[in-house]
């Protein structure tokens, strides 16, 4: 029900086709076949518009389809052969084309899980472009930058995939912002035991936040929570660093050792 809201941007609210694509993509990140505009019809017929309950039947005819081509040898076959095709496509094009130099899953599509999601403080902050993203392509680390020009709801899905196939979860929370939703974010990632590094930074007294500076009460409330993190951070033995690129560091290290423990 939460990605079929994010996604409805009509009045209606039904799904376009456009944005049931998108919604079922969200659902089903490991649909075997792939899923297109062609797919989809298939199911909706002449439809052009998708309610939440019609939403719900497409899904679940689509994983009682899902599950019976896993079942097929012929489906595991071709799903292996391609899966190799696009990990050996991949290491050629990042090692002598783009030197690990790309930005995200939505550059290369065969690109199952990314390493790193930077997470964190947005709005007009620099440090992804100025310090994050330089450190991850010297290593040849892939990485997803939620931080847009133009930010729409439609990017929630894609955000939400990104998080949950990424083997790290960098979020940088600086004093520049206030930081709230990322400091749940975080802790909501801490308690899935998931791969965390955090970089925590308090707000400065008289610190501009936007076009106005923080009252006092304020900014002891939004520092109070960067505390209350870094104690649960310190509970589950999460990495905590005030300095951005320390943080970054140990991104890389952790997705390094991954690497190192997953090769035969």
């Amino acid at each position: 029900r939460h990605v079929f809201r994010q996604c409805v941007s009509g009045a209606d609210g039904l799904l376009s086709l456009d944005e049931t694509l998108l919604a079922v993509r969200a659902c089903l990140p490991d649909y075997p076949a792939p899923l297109n505009h062609a797919g989809v019809r298939t199911y909706l017929g002449t439809r052009t518009t998708v309610s939440f309950q019609q939403f719900l039947c497409l899904l679940a005819e689509l994983r009682h389809d899902g599950l019976n081509q896993r079942g097929s040898w012929l489906s595991r076959s071709l799903r292996w052969v391609r899966g190799a095709i696009s990990t050996g496509l991949e290491v050629y094009l990042r090692r002598y084309c783009f030197e690990g130099r790309y930005e995200s899953p939505a550059v290369f599509q065969f690109k199952r899980t990314t390493d790193v999601f930077l997470g964190g403080s947005c709005g007009k902050t620099m440090w992804r472009q100025q310090l994050a993203i330089p450190l991850l392509r010297q290593h040849g680390i892939s990485h997803y930058n939620p931080q847009v020009e133009e930010w729409n709801i439609q990017l929630i899905p894609l955000e939400a995939r990104a998080k949950e196939s990424c083997q790290v979860l960098l979020f940088v929370i600086i004093g520049e912002t206030r930081g709230a939703a990322s400091l749940a974010e975080a802790a909501y990632y801490i308690g899935l035991n998931r791969t965390v590094v955090l970089c925590l930074q308090d707000i400065a007294d008289g610190e501009f936040v936007g076009e106005s500076p923080l009252g006092e009460r304020a900014r002891k409330d939004y520092n109070r929570g960067r505390a209350y993190l870094a104690d649960i951070a310190s509970q589950h033995a999460i990495p905590t660093f005030d300095d951005v690129s320390d943080a970054v560091r140990c991104a890389i290290s952790l997705v390094e050792k991954a690497r190192c423990a997953s090769d035969p």
